[in-house]
């Protein structure tokens, strides 16, 4: 994550925006608990509903890669399938944990 580009794209002070990707990562774990939970229970439903969560904000964050995981498990999950949906979760949060190991050296 490029702080000054991603300020640019979205026309906001790097402040904002710093405070834009901690509201993100923070909504992503608990839409990232939902998933996994779904898969879990093999609902079809709340795993479509909490990717499509995901595929929004990661969309507007401009997150290209996890917006491209979670629309797939949007997706599959609305076709009533989810045998990749866990190693597709694996990928964003692979995603998110670099995110956040960005933010740190932001907020020194």
């Amino acid at each position: 994550m490029n702080l000054r580009n991603l300020s640019k794209t979205l026309g906001l002070d790097e402040s904002d925006v710093l405070d834009l990707v901690d509201l993100f990562l923070n909504t992503c774990e608990s839409d990232i608990a939902k998933v996994a939970d779904g898969i879990k229970r093999d609902d079809h439903q709340s795993v479509a509903d909490a990717a499509h969560s995901i595929k929004g904000a990661s969309g507007n964050m401009r997150f290209q890669t996890i917006y491209t995981f979670a629309k797939d498990i949007e997706d599959n999950a609305r076709a009533q399938d989810l045998k990749n949906a866990a190693d597709q979760l694996a990928g964003i949060r692979k995603e998110l944990e670099q995110i956040a190991a960005e933010m740190k050296t932001y907020r020194k």
